[in-house]
Protein backbone atom coordinates (compact mmCIF):
# COMPACT_ATOMS: atom_id res chain seq x y z
CA UNK A 1 0.00 0.00 0.00
CA UNK A 2 1.32 3.48 -0.86
CA UNK A 3 2.76 5.57 1.98
CA UNK A 4 3.30 2.24 3.78
CA UNK A 5 -0.13 2.40 5.43
CA UNK A 6 -1.62 -0.87 6.60
CA UNK A 7 -5.41 -1.24 6.43
CA UNK A 8 -5.50 -0.44 10.17
CA UNK A 9 -3.45 2.76 9.65
CA UNK A 10 -5.66 3.78 6.73
CA UNK A 11 -8.70 3.30 8.97
CA UNK A 12 -7.10 5.70 11.47
CA UNK A 13 -6.69 8.31 8.70
CA UNK A 14 -10.24 7.79 7.50
CA UNK A 15 -11.55 8.31 11.05
CA UNK A 16 -9.40 11.39 11.69
CA UNK A 17 -10.29 12.93 8.32
CA UNK A 18 -13.89 13.15 9.55
CA UNK A 19 -12.90 15.22 12.62
CA UNK A 20 -13.08 19.02 12.66
CA UNK A 21 -10.03 20.98 11.53
CA UNK A 22 -9.29 22.05 15.11
CA UNK A 23 -9.39 18.46 16.33
CA UNK A 24 -7.15 17.34 13.46
CA UNK A 25 -4.60 19.98 14.45
CA UNK A 26 -4.74 18.92 18.11
CA UNK A 27 -4.27 15.27 17.17
CA UNK A 28 -1.27 16.14 15.01
CA UNK A 29 0.37 18.16 17.79
CA UNK A 30 -0.38 15.46 20.38
CA UNK A 31 1.04 12.72 18.17
CA UNK A 32 4.35 14.51 17.60
CA UNK A 33 4.60 16.35 20.93
CA UNK A 34 7.62 14.41 22.15
CA UNK A 35 9.37 14.99 18.83
CA UNK A 36 9.26 18.75 19.39
CA UNK A 37 6.39 19.77 17.09
CA UNK A 38 5.25 22.14 19.83
CA UNK A 39 7.90 24.56 18.51
CA UNK A 40 5.78 24.72 15.34
CA UNK A 41 2.44 25.06 17.15
CA UNK A 42 1.92 28.65 16.01
CA UNK A 43 2.40 27.63 12.38
CA UNK A 44 0.03 24.67 12.85
CA UNK A 45 -2.58 27.07 14.27
CA UNK A 46 -2.14 29.49 11.33
CA UNK A 47 -2.53 26.64 8.84
CA UNK A 48 -5.62 25.42 10.71
CA UNK A 49 -7.27 28.84 10.55
CA UNK A 50 -6.32 29.18 6.87
CA UNK A 51 -7.85 25.75 6.15
CA UNK A 52 -11.08 26.83 7.85
CA UNK A 53 -11.14 30.15 5.95
CA UNK A 54 -10.49 28.37 2.64
CA UNK A 55 -13.17 25.77 3.30
CA UNK A 56 -15.78 28.36 4.25
CA UNK A 57 -14.76 30.61 1.34
CA UNK A 58 -15.36 27.81 -1.15
CA UNK A 59 -18.76 27.20 0.41
CA UNK A 60 -19.58 30.89 -0.07
CA UNK A 61 -20.35 31.45 3.59
CA UNK A 62 -20.36 35.13 4.55
CA UNK A 63 -19.73 35.62 7.41
CA UNK A 64 -17.99 32.31 7.95
CA UNK A 65 -20.07 29.83 9.90
CA UNK A 66 -17.87 27.38 11.86
CA UNK A 67 -20.82 25.03 12.27
CA UNK A 68 -20.69 24.43 8.51
CA UNK A 69 -16.95 23.86 8.14
CA UNK A 70 -15.90 20.63 6.50
CA UNK A 71 -13.10 18.24 7.25
CA UNK A 72 -10.95 18.29 4.11
CA UNK A 73 -10.30 20.37 0.99
CA UNK A 74 -10.89 19.21 -2.57
CA UNK A 75 -8.40 19.85 -5.38
CA UNK A 76 -9.52 23.44 -6.01
CA UNK A 77 -9.60 24.31 -2.31
CA UNK A 78 -6.19 22.76 -1.72
CA UNK A 79 -4.70 24.66 -4.69
CA UNK A 80 -6.20 27.92 -3.38
CA UNK A 81 -4.85 27.18 0.12
CA UNK A 82 -1.35 26.44 -1.20
CA UNK A 83 -1.34 29.66 -3.24
CA UNK A 84 -2.42 31.77 -0.27
CA UNK A 85 -0.30 30.13 2.43
CA UNK A 86 2.73 28.53 0.77
CA UNK A 87 3.46 29.87 -2.72
CA UNK A 88 1.75 30.27 -6.11
CA UNK A 89 1.65 27.09 -8.19
CA UNK A 90 0.47 26.03 -11.59
CA UNK A 91 -2.47 23.64 -11.75
CA UNK A 92 -0.13 20.75 -12.58
CA UNK A 93 2.17 21.58 -9.66
CA UNK A 94 -0.80 21.80 -7.29
CA UNK A 95 -2.11 18.43 -8.49
CA UNK A 96 1.29 16.88 -7.89
CA UNK A 97 1.32 18.31 -4.34
CA UNK A 98 -2.18 16.98 -3.74
CA UNK A 99 -1.10 13.49 -4.81
CA UNK A 100 1.89 13.66 -2.45
CA UNK A 101 -0.23 14.78 0.49
CA UNK A 102 -3.39 12.70 -0.11
CA UNK A 103 -2.71 9.65 2.05
CA UNK A 104 -6.33 8.45 1.89
CA UNK A 105 -6.38 8.59 -1.96
CA UNK A 106 -9.80 10.23 -2.10
CA UNK A 107 -8.78 13.29 -4.12
CA UNK A 108 -9.09 15.49 -1.04
CA UNK A 109 -6.57 16.58 1.58
CA UNK A 110 -7.56 16.72 5.22
CA UNK A 111 -5.69 19.11 7.48
CA UNK A 112 -3.83 16.27 9.15
CA UNK A 113 -2.71 14.95 5.75
CA UNK A 114 -1.44 18.40 4.86
CA UNK A 115 0.36 18.83 8.20
CA UNK A 116 2.09 15.46 7.87
CA UNK A 117 3.14 16.32 4.32
CA UNK A 118 4.23 19.90 5.10
CA UNK A 119 6.23 19.01 8.22
CA UNK A 120 7.60 15.86 6.56
CA UNK A 121 6.17 13.49 9.15
CA UNK A 122 5.57 9.83 8.39
CA UNK A 123 1.89 8.98 7.86
CA UNK A 124 2.55 5.55 9.37
CA UNK A 125 4.15 7.07 12.45
CA UNK A 126 1.27 9.52 12.83
CA UNK A 127 -1.30 6.71 12.61
CA UNK A 128 0.53 4.79 15.34
CA UNK A 129 1.09 7.81 17.64
CA UNK A 130 -2.35 9.36 17.23
CA UNK A 131 -4.60 9.25 20.30
CA UNK A 132 -7.63 6.96 20.01
CA UNK A 133 -10.09 9.64 21.13
CA UNK A 134 -10.54 11.72 17.97
CA UNK A 135 -13.02 14.18 19.42
CA UNK A 136 -11.13 14.54 22.70
CA UNK A 137 -14.18 14.04 24.87
CA UNK A 138 -13.74 10.49 26.21
CA UNK A 139 -12.34 11.72 29.53
CA UNK A 140 -14.50 14.81 29.79
CA UNK A 141 -16.31 15.31 33.08
CA UNK A 142 -20.07 15.98 32.97
CA UNK A 143 -19.40 19.57 34.07
CA UNK A 144 -16.90 20.03 31.25
CA UNK A 145 -19.32 18.53 28.73
CA UNK A 146 -21.99 20.96 29.94
CA UNK A 147 -19.60 23.89 29.65
CA UNK A 148 -18.57 22.77 26.16
CA UNK A 149 -22.23 22.54 25.12
CA UNK A 150 -22.85 26.05 26.51
CA UNK A 151 -19.82 27.36 24.62
CA UNK A 152 -21.12 25.86 21.38
CA UNK A 153 -24.55 27.38 22.00
CA UNK A 154 -22.93 30.79 22.60
CA UNK A 155 -20.90 30.44 19.39
CA UNK A 156 -24.08 29.62 17.47
CA UNK A 157 -25.78 32.72 18.86
CA UNK A 158 -22.76 34.84 18.00
CA UNK A 159 -22.90 33.55 14.43
CA UNK A 160 -26.59 34.47 14.20
CA UNK A 161 -25.79 37.99 15.43
CA UNK A 162 -22.88 38.29 12.96
CA UNK A 163 -25.13 37.18 10.10
CA UNK A 164 -27.80 39.72 11.09
CA UNK A 165 -25.13 42.42 11.37
CA UNK A 166 -23.83 41.62 7.90
CA UNK A 167 -27.38 41.72 6.50
CA UNK A 168 -28.00 45.13 8.09
CA UNK A 169 -24.67 46.49 6.86
CA UNK A 170 -25.56 45.30 3.38
CA UNK A 171 -28.97 47.00 3.66
CA UNK A 172 -27.24 50.26 4.68
CA UNK A 173 -24.79 50.09 1.78
CA UNK A 174 -27.23 49.07 -0.94
CA UNK A 175 -30.55 50.32 0.33
CA UNK A 176 -32.25 53.64 0.31
CA UNK A 177 -35.32 54.91 1.99
CA UNK A 178 -36.88 53.54 5.15
CA UNK A 179 -35.14 50.14 5.04
CA UNK A 180 -31.66 51.74 5.02
CA UNK A 181 -32.61 54.24 7.73
CA UNK A 182 -33.95 51.47 9.99
CA UNK A 183 -30.84 49.36 9.43
CA UNK A 184 -28.67 52.28 10.61
CA UNK A 185 -30.46 52.32 13.98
Amino acid sequence: MAHGLSPKDKAVYDRISKASYNNQAKLFINAFWEQGIIAQAEQVWKFTQAYVRTDLHFKGLRPPNPAREGTELDENGFHYFLEKEINPLTVLEARAKLKEADVSFNGKVSLVEFLNWHFKKSPVEFARLCPEDVEGDANMTPEMAKAYAALNAAKTEMQKIEMEKEKLENDIETGSGIKAVRAKK
